[in-house]
Order: C-alpha cells, then structure tokens, then sequence
C-alpha cells in the first residue's frame, strides 16, 4: 500500500492511512530492498526463505536506543548524529519515541548505513530511519515496521489503534471520544493497524479527518476494502479480517469518474476503482452503489447531510453489481456497471 506515515507521526491525535491514490495494507510489499553497509549483525533469512541484507543492531545504530547525540554512531562520516530522546525529530507534536531513537540528516540511504533515508510528511528534511523486513526487526515494545515507499521502516507504534486480525474495531469520529464501529487496516507487519470508520457508500458519507485536528481536517470518501485477500485475490497469510467499506482520506487530486485507476481509494467521492475489471481498458473510476435491495446496513457510519446510495445506478444501461467481489446480499458495496 502506498501510505503517508502523516497521521502516524502527530503526538495525540489517532491514525495512518488513507492517501490519495493507495492501495490496502494488505497488499503491501514485504520484500528486502535498499543496501548494505555499516556495523552488522548477522544475515537475517526472509520470510519466503531467501537471504535479507544484513542489519545494524546494538549501540549506535540508526534507530537505536539513546539518550544523547553522542549516543549515535552509524551513519554517513562526518555527518552530525542525532538523538530523538523522547518525540520524534526531537519535537513535542509529533510521537513518542520510547528509549530514544538514533538518527541524522541525510539526502540518501547511503548517508544512512544499513538504515533508510525517510522525508516525514511535512518535513523540509529528510531522516536516517531503522529499516526492518520481518515483524520481529523493530525494538518491542514501542515500535513496528511500518511500509513507507520503497522502503519498510522501523516507526513509532503509539498510534496503531487496533489489531488486524481482529477486523472489528472502534473508530474515533472526532476528538471529542465520540467512536463508531469500524474497520481496523493494516499499517504493519506486525498485527497493528488503523481504525478506519465503517461507512455507507455514497456521496460525502465520511466525516472530515478529524485525527488531524479541528483546523482544515482532510475530506474522507467511504470505499469498499477486503483486508482478507491480497491483490490476486489469494487469502492473506496475515489473516486481516475486515471486508467492508470504511472511511479513508481523499486525495488531493482524485481520479475522475470513467478514468483509469490502479488503486482502490484513489477516485472523487462516491466512485471506487473497478481493479477487478477483466480487460484492462475497464479498469476505472466507477459509482458505488448498494446491492440487492440496496438498504445498507443501519449501523455504517453516514455524516450529517451525507447521501448513501441505493441500488439505483445513473449510468444508461447500468446496474449495481458485484464488481468488488465484495458478496450478494442486500446493501453490499458493487458497482455500477453493464451487464455482460
């Protein structure tokens, strides 16, 4: 999944995940990837068998416990080290970093050792972060690997809100502590993910993302997601549970209706992509839409003026079906689409 790590870096306020053009944790890629170098410990062999760089473990490393500069060591010659004692980047909004966290300023993974090169949303610069390949690489408790871009980073875990496996979860709806039921998407390989609200599909359903604070809080879209499969549609070997719609923030650019897309919550609001689409050509930015006798299910989360759909489709010819492959019992999430 591509991700922003945005929501995960703020102090108080809870969660990861939607980014404009993303695809679900569950799909994310687990595979080695960046270089080697630096103090090492012994090579690590991957989950599918095979041999994983190795990796800096023990004092000063990047990522390593500290409680000043001088604490750290690997990195790029002649660069100024860096202890994040207690926050991330040393700064009180951001989260906590339980027993410190080495690091330094760089432009590349080479400046990093065996760790990674990683710009935290927001930021101006960019960061030597820990990289990790198995859920057992990051310090315990307190951390997690997390997939940002190319790379699997090891990450502040305090706002991983719930368990994967479990599926079912509470979602904050504002910072007030109102919650409402939700579905819990994965952020890591550990089993530690993000409650997301679980929606009626349908046109401005979601609630602003309030986690971000009350000033300008990003749009959410409601979307139709099957944490239980991976992108081939194989059962995922992680067991996600959740299979339903939930809110995930919008992207700043959505893809229009009737345009290609790749990723599930990539599309304008109250449209899904269509990946299961057989030919290519077919893949785009469809509506949603309620099955069977299109009544959705009254506990899904829809915001005041929010107008969830029905089985009722706007397009000539069109009919709400089961394009998601998400079942066919009445109010499920489809698509509209024509009949073949």
């Amino acid at each position: 999944m591509k991700r922003s790590l945005a929501l995960l870096m703020r102090s108080i306020l809870l969660v990861v995940a939607g980014c404009g053009g993303s695809d679900i944790g569950a799909d994310m890629d687990l595979g080695p990837s960046g270089t080697d170098g630096g103090q090492v410990d012994a090579i690590v062999t991957g989950p599918d068998g095979g041999t994983l760089p190795k990796l800096c473990q023990g004092a000063g490393c990047i990522g390593a416990p500290c409680v000043k500069d001088a604490d750290c060591t690997e990195g790029k010659i002649g660069a100024t080290q860096v202890c994040w004692v207690s926050t991330l980047l040393n700064n009180a909004k951001y989260v906590p970093t339980p027993g410190g966290y080495c690091s330094q300023e760089c432009t590349s993974d080479a400046d990093c050792g065996t760790g990674s090169c990683f710009r935290p949303p927001g930021e101006p610069k960019s960061y030597c972060m820990a990289k990790c390949f198995t859920p057992t690489t990051c310090r315990h408790p307190g951390y997690a690997c997390t997939k940002e871009g190319a790379a699997s980073i090891c990450f502040p875990d305090r706002n991983l809100d719930c368990p994967p496996s479990a599926g079912q979860c509470d979602a904050p709806v504002d910072n007030t502590g109102v919650t409402t039921p939700g579905g819990c998407i994965r952020a890591a390989l550990e089993d530690k993910g993000v409650c997301h609200i679980a929606c009626k599909v349908g046109l401005a359903t979601c609630p602003p993302d309030a986690r971000f604070g009350s000033v300008n809080p990003p749009p959410q879209h409601c979307v139709f997601v099957d944490t239980t499969v991976d992108a081939a549609g194989r059962p995922t070997a992680s067991g996600d549970k959740w299979k339903g719609p939930v809110c995930l923030d919008t992207s700043t650019s959505p893809t229009a209706a009737a345009t290609a897309c790749t990723y599930w919550d990539e599309c304008q609001d109250g449209y899904q992509c269509d990946r299961y689409a057989a030919k290519s050509a077919n893949r785009v930015c469809r509506r949603l839409c309620a099955q069977g006798n299109g009544m959705q299910d009254r506990m899904l989360y829809s915001a005041a003026g929010g107008t969830p759909f029905d089985n009722t489709c706007p397009g000539a010819g069109e009919i709400c079906g089961n394009a998601l492959q998400s079942g066919l019992a009445d109010g499920i999430a489809g698509l509209c689409v024509k009949p073949n």
